[in-house]
């Protein structure tokens, strides 16, 4: 009878583990960090998600250190960070985020494609960025915190945003 309660109680334990931990690889170079992440937690960090919850995110935020340093230095936070992110929503979600960018009066921003080709990016959504609409040229980034630029496609947006 232990033997079958220690069994239990080890498998809840198991089970009750977050089956998505937050999948993070970090990859260190030697002048910052680069972090890739799936976590929507984490993302809010940098950008405001809270009127427009994405379903699933992922995420590669670059930190690079751009101030001089010498031999009395110590570690400090990174002066420059950039973000490129991949943000998917549901349906309903994105209509609205898509109609509100719509009523906006800007000039466009003439981004290109290639500005949102991530390396990282899984192949189906790097070939519907290249299929996209030619005659679209992006949007600046309103709603999810500025100083970024959007390329909306099919219920998902590509996000580049960098700060010093």
């Amino acid at each position: 009878m232990i033997k079958f309660l220690v069994f239990i109680v080890t498998l809840l334990l198991f089970s009750c583990k977050e089956d998505g931990e937050k999948k993070r690889s970090q990859i260190s170079s030697k002048d910052g960090t680069t972090i890739i992440h799936t976590d929507t937690a984490s993302l809010s960090k940098f950008i405001d998600i809270t009127t427009y919850k994405p379903t699933q995110v992922k995420f590669k935020l670059i930190f690079a250190d751009t101030r001089e340093k010498d031999d009395s230095s110590i570690a400090h936070e990174p002066s420059e960070n950039s973000l490129q992110a991949l943000l998917y929503f549901d349906s309903i979600t994105f209509n609205k985020l898509r109609e509100n960018y719509f009523y906006i009066d800007y000039t466009s921003p003439n981004y290109t494609k290639s500005d949102f080709n991530f390396t990282w990016l899984e192949k189906d959504i790097r070939e519907e960025l290249l299929k996209s609409d030619t005659n679209y040229y992006g949007h600046p980034d309103f709603f999810l915190g500025k100083n970024g630029k959007l390329w909306l496609l099919h219920n998902k947006i590509l996000l580049v945003k960098i700060t010093n």
